[in-house]
């Protein structure tokens, strides 16, 4: 997609991040036991997530349409319409209908903590609504190759990641199929998502008394 057309579809990408049709209706997380997935989330950790009724659903290819970092025991990072900001882990997780953790298998807990380092220094910055790959302005799943290419720097990982991007818009499916990089370590639907977790859906997914499928 070359400079002019992601210009020109800028207007669209706008527009869209604030249309759904949820009309009332609640999130599948809203009632997840937070405490039951605490144990799964360390800073560096990857959340992809999925919300139903949402527009732009509709040309984000893949299941997986938005990303967000862990960078501490409350918090995440993403970057949303609104920009990079920061979110708690309760409110994120209730108000999403799926969700897959991550843990990348190309680093140390160190690499992991300096990514969340980054992450937290652009706070504030804007969305990147022309996909553009630059350093003023970031979308969820650029944020964290951005993050993660400059923790990783030294690491033969950081070549693999360059080649994954060379100018595309990156977007969350690509995350969840990189499956050399990405380790699951929890998730919801993995039985029909085909998640491979370390822990049963059960387990991750307590939904105060029940579990949602």
């Amino acid at each position: 997609m070359n400079y002019r057309f992601r210009m020109a579809f800028y207007p669209f990408v706008f527009v869209s991040n604030k249309i759904n049709w949820r009309m009332g209706r609640s999130f599948k997380c809203n009632k997840l036991d937070i405490n039951s997935i605490h144990h799964l989330l360390h800073p560096g950790m990857v959340v992809l997530s999925h919300k139903d009724y949402e527009f732009t659903n509709l040309f984000i290819k893949g299941y997986w349409t938005h990303s967000a970092i862990v960078i501490d025991p409350v918090h995440v990072v993403e970057a949303t319409s609104k920009g990079v900001e920061t979110k708690r882990i309760n409110d994120f997780f209730t108000s999403v209908d799926d969700f897959i953790v991550l843990k990348p298998l190309f680093c140390d807990v160190f690499e992991m903590e300096q990514a969340c380092w980054y992450v937290k220094k652009v706070v504030g910055f804007p969305y990147n609504f022309t996909f553009l790959h630059g350093r003023k302005a970031f979308y969820c799943t650029e944020l964290i190759y951005w993050a993660y290419m400059l923790a990783c720097r030294d690491l033969p990982a950081r070549l693999e990641m360059d080649e994954k991007i060379n100018g595309k818009i990156l977007n969350p499916q690509i995350i969840f199929e990189s499956r050399n990089s990405w380790q699951t370590v929890g998730c919801k639907h993995s039985a029909s998502m085909g998640c491979a977790c370390n822990d049963s859906l059960e387990d991750i997914c307590r939904l105060k008394g029940e579990v949602n499928t």
